[in-house]
């Protein structure tokens, strides 16, 4: 899975670990509609292992930001945080509701 993963991304795009079970993806010149593909394609892998590997069944929250000239990377790490924290937020009241 890490391979596939690592793979699906260019050269010149980073993804690192920040932090214990927290990573970063930087992708240069990139726009926040491409952003969003990679998140869906994140998802797609994460559905297809569960699909064969059922336990433990892994599970994945993603954000995204798109930064402008003038911003810090922590604010836009931030901002991703907050996409990330929304989107999880509406998963579980989705999931409430069903």
């Amino acid at each position: 899975m890490r391979l596939r993963f690592y793979r699906r991304f260019n050269p010149d795009q980073i993804v690192a670990r920040i932090g214990g079970d927290e990573f970063v993806m930087i992708l240069p010149d990139t726009t926040g509609e491409v952003a969003v593909e990679y998140i869906k394609q994140i998802h797609a892998l994460i559905k297809l292992n569960n699909k064969y590997y059922r336990e433990p069944e892994l599970s994945i929250s993603l954000g995204a930001a798109t930064s402008k000239p003038d911003m810090t990377l922590e604010k836009v790490i931030n901002m991703a945080d907050d996409t990330m924290y929304r989107y999880k937020s509406d998963l579980k009241q989705r999931r409430k509701d069903d």
